[in-house]
């Protein structure tokens, strides 16, 4: 991963199912996100976890969420299978949360 300059919005570059897609890490969420649309080719077509609620986006919006699964994910040679939320849209394609660095993250070093 190329070093983050300062003003720059902090992505990853990765696979979800083999899909090369950016991931926006955020350490903020407190849970991974991708759009129902990403889920149904990651997933392929998997059935989700139904949950019910929202959750509260960091502009002061909530979201439904569609339901939970679990996703294939890629960076560079590290692969593991993520927790993600899914809900119907999204302004990213998608979101690494704090889940994801409880899990599977030692240290974040920009």
């Amino acid at each position: 991963m190329a070093r983050l300059q300062a003003g720059e919005t902090p992505c990853v570059s990765g696979k979800l199912s083999g899909m090369r897609v950016s991931l926006l890490l955020d350490t903020g969420a407190v849970v991974s996100v991708i759009p129902d649309s990403l889920w149904q080719i990651a997933s392929g077509g998997d059935s989700l976890e139904r949950k019910a609620g929202t959750i509260l986006l960091a502009d002061g919006r909530r979201m439904c969420i569609s339901g939970v699964g679990v996703v294939p994910l890629q960076l560079d040679r590290w692969r593991v299978r993520a927790p993600v939320m899914v809900v119907r849209n999204l302004g990213v394609p998608g979101v690494l949360g704090t889940n994801f660095f409880d899990s599977f993250v030692r240290t974040v070093d920009w």
